[in-house]
């Protein structure tokens, strides 16, 4: 991915490697747009889903969130710097971030 920026992520997307999907909760599908169902389904019918590979709103080229803004609760309640991030960024040979709970 790109070299390190100022975000308290760094640019890892490490976080969006365990889904291929967005991780919606029911209550999130309920209130999604046609538009973006489409978009899920599709997606989940390709090789690329299949493949598991990275959540389908990670930009491979900068390592963030085509979607910050809309993303769903459980992306929101993951923050930078927490100790599943951590050990996540640890597991994948990256430094952990300083300081608990980044904020951004």
């Amino acid at each position: 991915m790109n070299t390190p920026s100022n975000d308290p992520c760094e640019n890892c997307g490490i976080c969006c490697l365990a889904f291929s999907l967005p991780p919606f909760d029911a209550n999130e599908l309920v209130k999604a747009s046609d538009a973006l169902l489409q978009q899920v389904d599709a997606y989940a019918r390709s090789a690329r889903y299949r493949n598991s590979n990275p959540c389908l709103w990670l930009d491979l080229d900068s390592g963030k969130c085509k979607h910050y803004k809309s993303r769903p609760v459980l992306c929101r309640w993951f923050e930078p710097g927490c100790q599943a991030c951590d050990n996540l960024r640890v597991e994948a040979g990256l430094p952990r971030l300083q300081g608990e709970h980044v904020s951004s």
